[in-house]
């Protein structure tokens, strides 16, 4: 009841909070529902409003709070915790396209081969280099853009871009599955940039106008599509060896 009053339009609603005790140290991580809004700053007004009541209490009266964000959110940083728990919106997308249609958009004739450049670049390539969730191609350029262009946390594309591109061949049907999981998906279509001329406008132009809370998922959705499409035209151009030529020809004119 604290932590939503914080909220004076009731936009805010504690889900859980879990804490993890390091020596001397307690570290809290807070979940919340912040309706259509991507909410940092409502959460962290959530958080002290609640903390400061909570400190008034006789059985916490040797406690003293070191600081209102402990980096245990974690926010803006890449992180095992949001690797595993997530961050917002978990978005799952899948695709399957059929041989033909990989060699006459994508130039790939062997669908085999993508797959395996897949798991020699964004699994075991990722792996050597000791990264936290970053197994896939450039989802954080696909994300970058779209944050931009809708008025989120562009800072968020951190958390983001902790996503993992699969790729298999079903040979009995011909064609490639190819799937991207994003954990970390923060965004809101309410507050921040969202309400900027030319933001708002790029919002309903994707959602429709009237936004409601359901079209929050389906931003999500939508990021998590355009990023599959961008892995998968990445990867292609990768297979086939027109990465170098297609940035000259088409990015540096």
């Amino acid at each position: 009841k604290v932590f939503d009053s914080s909220s004076p339009g009731g936009h805010v609603s504690l889900c859980e909070i879990r804490g993890r005790q390091i020596g001397h140290y307690v570290y809290l991580r807070v979940r919340s529902d912040t309706s259509e809004a991507m909410g940092m700053n409502m959460i962290s007004r959530g958080c002290q409003v609640l903390f400061e009541h909570v400190l008034k209490m006789r059985e916490f009266s040797e406690i003293a709070m070191e600081s209102l964000s402990g980096n245990f959110c974690t926010d803006k940083k890449p992180s095992a915790l949001n690797w595993i728990e997530g961050r917002g919106r978990e978005v799952i997308s899948s695709v399957r396209i059929p041989r033909s249609i990989l060699a006459r958009v994508l130039g790939i004739d062997d669908p085999e081969s993508l797959v395996k450049l897949n798991l020699s670049k964004n699994l075991i390539g990722s792996a050597a280099a000791g990264s936290t969730g970053g197994f896939n191609a450039h989802v954080a350029n696909v994300v970058a853009a779209v944050y931009m262009a809708t008025g989120q946390d562009v800072a968020q594309v951190v958390d983001a871009s902790q996503a993992m591109t699969l790729l298999e061949f079903d040979s009995q049907r011909d064609e490639l599955v190819a799937t991207l999981t994003m954990p970390c998906v923060e965004v809101g279509i309410r507050g921040g940039g969202t309400g900027l001329l030319h933001q708002k406008r790029c919002l309903d132009m994707i959602l429709g106008e009237g936004n409601s809370d359901n079209n929050v998922d389906e931003l999500a959705r939508c990021i998590g599509l355009v990023s599959l499409a961008g892995e998968l035209s990445l990867l292609a151009s990768l297979q086939t060896g027109t990465l170098v030529s297609a940035h000259f020809s088409l990015n540096h004119k």
